[in-house]
């Protein structure tokens, strides 16, 4: 059974639990949100409004990241897509884990693989795009602590101590298909770390393309 969440969204049966639980965190975070309190509307609103993939500036890199969950074999994934400004891709990794967080804290082990792949890659500068609006206004509230998630911000701000990340900022999940596929094919494949340099798997090319060629 799939269901269809929108015209261009298909979530596979094993996977609505998990798309129920993503949604109602975020709304859970938007309503718990003081009213007037706009610190991360500027993060979110920057990238809200993109109907399609958007290359980044000249001489800086774009990551792509998601997760991906499978609470039925207590197991979750990351997909990682790092392009350059004329949307070649550079590299990209799937990782596999046992184990079944919260949806929040798989997003933002997702946006931390991508600020490590950079790392390892040497593509830098970057900047980084994820579905997650709770994981994107995590990394940008700098009064967060004593939780999971703060331990993984705080993780990520080690490696990022040379100022290379550029910004964290939410992406509608129309322009996020490439790492939502990849972050699926890991969960497939189950196996641990798999890293491709120069493009992406023959599977996901049409994703890439689709990118390159949907009008703005």
């Amino acid at each position: 059974m799939q269901l269809f969440v929108s015209l261009k969204i298909i979530v596979e049966e094993y996977q609505i639990a998990d798309w129920a639980c993503r949604f109602i965190e975020e709304y859970q975070a938007a309503v718990a949100r003081p009213r007037g309190d706009n610190r991360e509307r500027d993060v979110i609103s920057r990238r809200t409004e993109d109907k399609r993939w958007v290359p980044p500036d000249k001489g800086i890199f774009k990551i792509n990241v998601d997760a991906g969950f499978d609470r039925s074999r207590k197991i979750y994934s990351t997909g990682v897509v790092i392009r350059d400004w004329e949307g070649r891709v550079r590299v990209t990794e799937e990782r596999w884990y046992q184990g079944h967080p919260e949806v929040s804290l798989g997003e933002a082990c997702a946006i931390r693989n991508g600020i490590r792949l950079a790392y390892e890659t040497n593509l830098t500068p970057y900047e980084i795009s994820s579905d997650s609006k709770v994981a994107v206004e995590s990394f940008n509230n700098t009064n967060m602590q004593g939780s999971d998630m703060s331990l993984i911000v705080e993780d990520c701000s080690k490696l990022e101590g040379r100022n290379f990340c550029l910004g964290i900022y939410f992406a509608g999940r129309n322009t996020n298909f490439v790492a939502h596929e990849l972050a699926k094919r890991a969960l497939a494949q189950s196996q641990g770390c798999l890293r491709r340099m120069g493009n992406a798997p023959p599977e996901i090319h049409q994703f890439v393309m689709a990118d390159l060629t949907s009008p703005a």
